[in-house]
């Protein structure tokens, strides 16, 4: 029993109460497995095809946070992170601290629509929620969402690891910080494969695959995206 609870303790975020890393890293294979079995020739069950959605969320800001209120400030407000994840996602969900101020959210979806949507949410909740401690000022954050879905080639599902979908899910992010923050960009794939470095274009290159028509992208943000690396300074840890 004993040995059961601290296994379970070394699963969860000791501050928001969330799933860790070490969580995600243990048990998406299993979630994996079953997004792929409807994929497979073999299998004539009828299931339908859905993806994996991988969700990734940084606040805006946080570090001036707690440089300005203070680490207890800061820890509450990622307290409450976990509270607004919780009522916008599903139980079926997994809701993870990635790290820092970062978030991770895993589930599945049956259409892109509904990814959109998922962000909309959350980003929405965010803005909306006062943020503090109590006997303060309320205190208002944003926040970037990037997101991709795997399998992010839904007729070559082995293209692309769920690794690398992540890693497109980040990049993502990034293109929202660089492009204002206080947003959402996902990115998907078209029906046309891309011959190449697929993923070295996609973190490189992304307005290279949006012109030839191999890449999709689906934003709140109201205006023309710069994709570029040139939009993208890797050395100030996103502006936060």
């Amino acid at each position: 029993m004993l040995n059961q609870r601290l296994e379970e303790a070394s699963m969860a975020d000791s501050l928001t109460g969330l799933r860790n890393r070490r969580y995600v890293i243990d048990n998406i294979e299993r979630e994996i497995s079953t997004t792929l079995r409807p994929y497979d020739s073999r299998n004539d069950s009828g299931a339908p095809r859905r993806s994996l959605l991988l969700l990734m969320l940084d606040l805006d800001g946080y570090k001036q946070i707690n440089d300005r209120h203070g680490h207890d400030v800061g820890d509450r407000i990622l307290f409450q992170i976990g509270l607004i994840l919780e009522e916008a996602c599903r139980t079926s969900d997994i809701l993870a601290r990635w790290g820092g101020d970062e978030f991770l959210i895993i589930g599945q979806v049956s259409e892109q629509k509904h990814a959109r949507i998922l962000a909309e949410r959350i980003h929405r909740m965010v803005r909306e929620f006062p943020f503090g401690l109590e006997g303060r000022p309320q205190l208002h954050m944003t926040c970037s969402i990037g997101f991709a879905c795997f399998p992010f080639f839904p007729a070559n599902p082995s293209l692309v690891s769920w690794k690398q979908v992540l890693t497109i899910a980040d990049r993502a992010l990034y293109i929202a910080k660089n492009n204002g923050r206080d947003g959402w960009v996902g990115l998907f794939s078209k029906e046309k494969i891309y011959h190449g470095d697929l993923l070295q274009a996609m973190l490189d290159e992304p307005e290279k695959l949006i012109a030839g028509a191999f890449l999709e992208i689906d934003t709140s943000i109201p205006k023309e995206l710069d994709c570029s690396l040139n939009a993208i300074n890797v050395t100030t840890d996103r502006a936060r």
